[in-house]
């Protein structure tokens, strides 16, 4: 469902004072990336580095990056306008979502980071009721307001706890808030482990080569402190050490980008809360529908789909990847004998209706009186 961004960490840094100096990266920016440019300057301006400087200061930086913003927009527009011979919709993006019940697995920090030959044997709980569904034709709206009736319909007395795992997308985050407070529901929101960990190893690459071990401990030591809740430190401290070797801004770019990552979505990497109270914190469930339900059917070599073809077969592997498959077939079955037999043999047999109208009336005309 959903990238990911850079900006003022390539050539957009704050300087020793705590000031934004332009940028100067190449163009090609999505339009994805260039509102995590603006999530940027907001951020700026809520910081303390900017506390002491004159409003003259501030002016003139605002400024220079919003005219940069506003490149990097233009810049987006022309990338993503199609060329001469393309042809639209040539891929779409599927959105996925499952909704099940799962309970509670209480787990620690060292089990995750270092388990025992004991603890790999534990039975994890499996998910009860899994329902998955994706659509291409749908906006992702639409979907997750789709997961949220699933959700309403299942627990109708509100008592389980609503626990949304995500990946760290701004709309996903954003439909998930906004259809919680609609249904006054209390939603835990836990930022996909998984995503966080591949950003830990795109940094750790800054520091080690990829055939270093050390690199594989400097990422377990990180993941250890933020399951701990230190997300914030491991991003001050990732930060402080590319500083410290004078890395230059594109060197520097992955590691800028996990911690920003770190940063933006600390709200939702409460991982020791998450872990104490038995919550899971992967969404190996969905990645699992996007394999399944999606790639193994849709990606094969030389397919070529219409939009409402994608979308009929989304829905019937959604039916039978959620176990509906049997109680569907019999609606379905029921439904074509109700539209194709029922509503025509009812009172009559259809032939015999045809022919009636088709015949003279039964009664003949009076005959002409004579004169």
């Amino acid at each position: 469902m959903e990238k990911m961004h850079p900006w003022l960490s390539k050539k957009k840094n704050r300087d020793k004072h705590g000031h934004m100096q332009a940028s100067t990266s190449n163009p090609g920016m999505s339009w994805e990336e260039a509102r995590e440019v603006f999530e940027e300057i907001v951020g700026w301006l809520d910081s303390d580095s900017i506390c002491g400087l004159e409003h003259g200061e501030i002016e003139s930086k605002l400024l220079d990056n919003g005219y940069e913003l506003l490149r990097r927009l233009l810049q987006g527009y022309f990338d993503k306008r199609l060329t001469k011979g393309e042809k639209a919709n040539a891929k779409r993006m599927a959105t996925v979502a499952s909704v099940y019940t799962i309970n509670p697995f209480v787990r620690t920090v060292e089990q995750i980071v270092n388990p025992s030959d004991k603890d790999k044997k534990i039975k994890r709980p499996k998910p009860i009721g899994k329902r998955v569904w994706a659509s291409v034709a749908k906006e992702p709206e639409v979907v997750i307001k789709e997961a949220f009736d699933e959700v309403l319909h299942r627990d109708r007395d509100r008592q389980k706890r609503l626990i949304a795992l995500v990946d760290g997308n701004k709309q996903q985050l954003s439909l998930m808030k906004k259809f919680a407070k609609k249904h006054n529901l209390e939603l835990t929101i836990v930022l996909d482990i998984i995503h966080v960990i591949e950003y830990l190893w795109k940094a750790a690459f800054v520091f080690y080569s990829s055939t270093d071990k050390q690199a594989e401990a400097w990422v377990t030591k990180r993941l250890q402190y933020i399951l701990e809740g230190k997300s914030s430190d491991v991003a001050s401290g990732m930060r402080t050490s590319a500083t410290k070797r004078k890395l230059t801004p594109q060197e520097r770019k992955p590691v800028d980008n996990c911690a920003r990552y770190l940063l933006n979505n600390r709200e939702y990497l409460k991982y020791h809360d998450y872990l104490k109270a038995g919550l899971p914190i992967a969404t190996g469930v969905i990645e699992g529908a996007c394999r399944h339900l999606i790639k193994d059917r849709m990606d094969i070599t030389g397919a070529r789909w219409s939009l409402a073809g994608a979308e009929a077969v989304l829905r019937l592997r959604s039916l039978y990847i959620s176990g509906d498959w049997d109680k569907y077939w019999r609606f379905h079955l029921h439904q074509e004998h109700k539209r194709n037999h029922l509503a025509l043999y009812q009172g009559a047999i259809p032939l015999m209706k045809q022919v009636a109208k088709a015949c003279c009336p039964i009664t003949p005309p009076p005959l002409p009186i004579p004169g």
